[in-house]
């Protein structure tokens, strides 16, 4: 699925704090809550936004975060799976 430029904004504001209300994302997004509304319903329905939950700030606890997001594009599934072996690494 292409995702536009309201799909991601939506997206990474709910990232950023998902107990957001509609309301207020349409305000920030200058949208109406009923677009909002069918765009985040839409998202949960091709399974793009799958769960909203709690985000726990762990620089708090002493760690330094990193999120990598990783589009497998031109990759083998030989390469795909090499690749979320090492990740396992990670902590």
């Amino acid at each position: 699925m292409d995702l536009d430029k309201l799909d991601k904004d939506v997206l990474f504001e709910l990232e950023k704090d998902s107990s957001t209300p509609t309301n207020i994302l349409a305000k920030k997004l200058g949208k109406s809550k009923e677009v909002i509304s069918y765009r985040i319903s839409r998202l949960k329905k091709d399974k793009i936004l799958r769960s909203c939950t709690a985000v726990v700030d762990m620089t708090r606890l002493g760690y330094i975060i990193f999120r990598v997001y990783i589009k497998w594009q031109n990759m083998t599934d030989d390469m795909k799976r090499k690749y979320l072996e090492n990740a396992e690494n990670l902590e």
